[in-house]
């Protein structure tokens, strides 16, 4: 899998969630220099578009222990999977993602996450974005791998394995513990490998694990409350903004212009460009 950075990552939202992140710029300078501010949700990955994200993990996940016990002749342990998929905290997504497409101006990710093409693309400079998220402990900016479940379950090293099939230790009670720290491989693969489906996205993800030393925020979407948290980015690290193609493009790019100019004086120094999508497609 290429793995290289593209000079510009998207974050395909809505008109609505644009407004919340500019409305909430804040500078802080120190009142010579500017310093602005501006935040984004990270959300929990239980809400994401993937349903199946989890179950196809651990369906790879069990696959490849089998075929571990199998290849090596070992008693079998299978049995215990559903407790340390527990035990693991893994029957749930527990982590958060902030996603990114590398696709500028994509008629599928405008229908799917840009508000049926009525909303915008933020564009970020990939570099600054990544530098600026490192100063988070505890995240991960990778891009996803697009597999099969044969596929997945062949990623899982023998050395993986070994160490995932140790880890679990049958009690005399018919139950068993699991060493958590033997299963640290997982972190990566868990957050970052989907279906092939979904290969079409090419997306890139920021993500961080559940975070108690963060206040977790909660939303409302669609009827489901959802929890989030909120991560501070310089201003900086936007590099332009794409309109979505059936918006009212003059008057979207206006209004745009006008807000970025007086939100912030970073962007009246630095222009930020405002494009308009050029995919060929109306509402009807």
């Amino acid at each position: 899998m290429n793995t290289e950075r593209p000079e510009v990552l998207y974050h395909y939202t809505t008109m609505n969630a644009l407004c919340n992140m500019l409305n909430g710029v804040t500078d802080r300078g120190d009142g010579q220099t500017p310093d602005y501010r501006f935040r984004i949700w990270v959300s929990c990955a239980d809400y994401m578009n993937d349903p199946l994200e989890g179950v196809f993990f651990r369906k790879c996940l069990h696959e490849a222990f089998l075929r571990y016990q199998s290849a090596h002749d070992l008693p079998d342990k299978s049995g215990y999977m559903p407790f340390a998929f527990t035990a693991l905290n893994l029957n749930r997504q527990t982590f958060y993602a902030f996603s990114l497409s590398e696709h500028a101006d994509s008629l599928p990710m405008w229908v799917a996450y840009g508000n049926n093409g009525q909303g915008v693309a933020i564009g970020f400079d990939t570099e600054e974005f990544a530098r600026a998220a490192a100063e988070y402990p505890y995240c991960h900016f990778l891009k996803m791998a697009y597999r099969t479940g044969g596929e997945f379950a062949e990623m899982f090293s023998d050395e993986d394995m070994a160490r995932a099939y140790e880890a679990i230790r049958p009690r005399e009670d018919g139950g068993c513990s699991v060493c958590y720290a033997d299963y640290d491989f997982l972190h990566d693969k868990y957050s970052h490998v989907k279906n092939r489906y979904y290969a079409a996205e090419r997306e890139w993800r920021l993500v961080f694990d559940d975070r108690p030393d963060l206040p977790k925020q909660f939303r409302e979407r669609n009827g489901l409350i959802l929890p989030y948290y909120e991560i501070e980015l310089p201003l900086k690290v936007i590099r332009h903004f794409v309109i979505g193609p059936c918006t009212n493009q003059a008057l979207s790019r206006s209004a745009l212009e006008s807000m970025l100019y007086h939100k912030a004086r970073e962007f009246r120094k630095n222009e930020r460009k405002v494009l308009l999508s050029e995919v060929p497609y109306v509402l009807r």
